[in-house]
């Protein structure tokens, strides 16, 4: 455990008295009493580790010993990093409720070692997004998702809206776009309004779809202990610029007898 005060370990063997927990202040200090010993997890309880994470996280990576060792940061709130990692061990919990739940959680994804370092996958991101898009839509249309093709990435459109998670358990930007062909139902809707009163009510459902899906991500990430990003235009270019060029870019369709809407994905991590 690293933290400022060697209490904190107390509170921590309180907690759990079946670990065997050593102390240390600072990481360096850390590492020389580990020694050779092997260590199964660190925790970090200090707000101000955030900020300097990133050297933190170089420094203890370069040592042999604890190259793959999981690490939780505790902080009182929930942080925001400013330099993305895409290491899938690190871990930021809230301990503002105190260290125990925090901890249990993170101990018991450390023991299921297939899942802790999984990913949100391609499908649940496709089912998450279908399902927000059906619930604000009237009659709840059902919408099937195929892979977009080019006349999808460059159809017609009234609406955009775009959006970005970044975590290192997953981070992307997405776009969506409702498509005005293939959209009889909706089409009919719009005739009857303005211009102005139909991009609205398009806007309405892209809001409303954005903001049921990006609620469904992040409860999974915080359960899973991820780890903020600042948003990737705020980040200093040189720590951006790989994951942009390393994105994997990807188009979807979801269609149904409502309309037809587009969705775009760049995935860094």
């Amino acid at each position: 455990m690293i933290s400022a005060n060697r209490k904190d370990m107390d509170r921590l063997k309180q907690e759990f008295p079946e670990l065997n927990i050593s102390h240390a202040k600072n990481v360096m200090e850390f590492t020389q009493l580990a020694g050779p010993q092997k260590v199964d997890a660190m925790v970090f309880l200090s707000d101000s580790a955030i900020k300097d994470f990133h050297a933190l996280h170089t420094y203890l990576r370069s040592k042999p010993n604890f190259r793959d060792v999981p690490i939780a940061v505790l902080t009182r709130k929930l942080g925001i990093f400013p330099v993305p990692i895409s290491d899938t061990s690190v871990r930021n919990f809230a301990a503002e409720g105190g260290l125990f739940l925090p901890l249990l959680e993170f101990f018991e994804k450390i023991e299921k070692k297939g899942s802790f370092h999984a990913m949100m996958t391609s499908d649940f991101l496709m089912t998450a997004f279908a399902r927000s898009l059906s619930e604000h839509i009237g009659n709840h249309p059902d919408f099937t998702a195929s892979p977009a093709c080019d006349d999808d990435l460059h159809a017609e459109f009234q609406a955009q809206l775009s959006d970005e998670i970044a975590t290192n358990l997953l981070w992307i930007k997405f776009s969506a776009r409702i498509l005005l062909r293939n959209s009889e139902s909706l089409a009919q809707l719009l005739a009857q309004m303005t211009e102005t009163e139909a991009q609205a009510y398009q806007e309405q459902i892209l809001n409303l779809t954005f903001k049921k899906f990006t609620e469904d991500l992040w409860k999974n990430l915080r359960a899973d202990g991820a780890t903020q990003f600042v948003a990737s235009m705020e980040m200093a270019p040189q720590y951006r610029l790989p994951y942009m060029k390393a994105a994997q870019n990807s188009g979807l369709v979801f269609k149904s007898d409502y309309c037809h809407v587009l969705l775009e994905i760049s995935r860094y991590i």
